[in-house]
């Protein structure tokens, strides 16, 4: 029996929902996944039991502190099979009788499940539990019907991509720590998209959505740990003798570029990898690297293919072309905007066949693999950046991310066959 309580366990945390742990002599226990807007007291709601009880089932060390998004918490309940369904709204204008009034309820019974005296007590900007049957409670920012992340749990290197729905369109802002969300809107749908990069320190940060005209809404959300590859690269020749100066130079020039944002999403299909035909990936993103024998302190920015020279590349999804030239450090070099701070860069090329200015679609091809700038053999490089910080192409590419985020604008996606 005990070997079978342990395989539920394990089935339980590798699942990415709600697992039901159930043990002969052991209290019912949830093993939840925190998803944003579960808070404390909303978890409390879903499954019936006080917030006190929750609270002690998870010790934390922020007696203020909400639980982090992605991580797991237990919840023992006396039923794991009854999960109550509701509306959790916070107002800072209407309390009990205008809200009963707008959801057709009955203002005494509100008072009763919210622990009010009356309807007529103030609410204090207490979060208020309409029950509905369907929705699942969360402290969302006031104003917003839904919010969903494009993962969870999230990774350094990784997008961290949200949509939303609002009750009215509302100009709204977001930030992880330090690092800003761009926020397409359209009407009452709106999306974030931010990198993280792979030295993005793991652990709990503010995740912060400011809606006009109200106070922020903040909930932790956790990074965990990235996985990287280490790598020994040995430079001859012309690529050795390439200075940090000039890498440092050519760094600083692009940054300019990257730090762009296009006020419109200039891609309408799935990303698509950058060539048909390639041996492998020969160095992943956030790769460890140490050069000539030195110590491992830089990474890789991107997703390099080893392929034969003169294959085609092709650009991974619809943009305008900003940079196509040779530089010192990238070699041949295209790069395109995508929109909204999306950039994809096109490396180590032995011809540039694309103008600055010129619209590209996906797939079109835009250069020949080659072996300029620091390289060590035919290869392409492939950077894909959002808000100017490099990020996974491959995590970019599994989930999807481009059709996404169009999606939660409302916005069709083509998801045709690609490469």
């Amino acid at each position: 029996m005990a070997m079978i309580f342990v395989h539920s366990i394990w089935i339980a945390l590798l699942s990415g929902s709600l697992s039901t742990l159930l043990a002969q002599g052991t209290s019912p226990q949830v093993i939840h996944l925190v998803e944003p807007g579960d808070t404390w007291r909303a978890l409390a709601l879903q499954y019936g039991v006080s917030e006190d009880v929750v609270r002690g089932a998870n010790p934390h060390i922020n007696s203020r502190g909400e639980p982090a998004i992605g991580t797991e918490i237990v919840l023992p309940v006396d039923d794991p099979l009854i999960e109550n369904r509701g509306l959790l709204i916070r107002s800072v204008k209407a309390g009990l009788l205008e809200l009963s009034t707008l959801h057709n309820a009955n203002p005494w019974q509100l008072a009763l499940i919210n622990d009010f005296r009356s309807p007529y007590s103030p609410h204090l900007n207490r979060p208020i539990f309409i029950p509905d049957g369907e929705t699942i409670p969360r402290e969302l920012p006031i104003g917003f019907r839904s919010l969903e992340l494009s993962a969870s749990p999230i990774l350094p290197g990784q997008v961290i991509g949200f949509r939303a729905q609002l009750n009215r369109p509302v100009s709204v802002t977001a930030t992880l720590a330090d690092v800003r969300f761009a926020v397409p809107q359209k009407e009452d749908r709106v999306i974030g998209i931010a990198g993280t990069g792979a030295f993005f320190p793991t652990g709990n940060h503010d995740f912060t959505v400011a809606v006009e005209g109200f106070p922020p809404w903040v909930q932790p959300l956790n990074i965990k740990p990235g996985i990287w590859t280490y790598e020994q690269i040995n430079l001859t020749g012309s690529a050795a003798a390439i200075d940090q100066a000039s890498i440092r130079e050519e760094w600083e020039r692009l940054s300019t570029v990257w730090s762009m944002v296009s006020p419109e999403i200039r891609w309408q299909a799935t990303f698509r990898l950058p060539i048909d035909n390639f041996l492998e990936f020969s160095s992943l993103y956030g790769a460890h690297r140490s050069y000539n024998g030195g110590p491992y302190s830089s990474y890789h920015e991107g997703l390099d293919f080893s392929a034969y020279g003169g294959t085609p590349v092709l650009a991974p999804a619809a943009g305008i072309v900003t940079l196509a030239e040779f530089l010192y450090v990238r070699g041949g070099a295209v790069i395109i905007d995508h929109g909204y701070g999306v950039f994809s860069g096109l490396y180590h090329m032995s011809e540039v066949l694309v103008q600055p200015g010129q619209r590209v679609e996906a797939g079109q091809v835009i250069g020949s693999v080659g072996s300029t700038g620091l390289s060590t053999g035919n290869h392409l490089h492939w950077d894909l950046l959002v808000g100017g910080t490099q990020v996974d192409p491959l995590t970019w590419l599994d989930r999807d991310l481009g059709c996404w985020l169009l999606e939660g604008i409302g916005t069709a996606c083509d998801q045709g066959d690609v490469s």
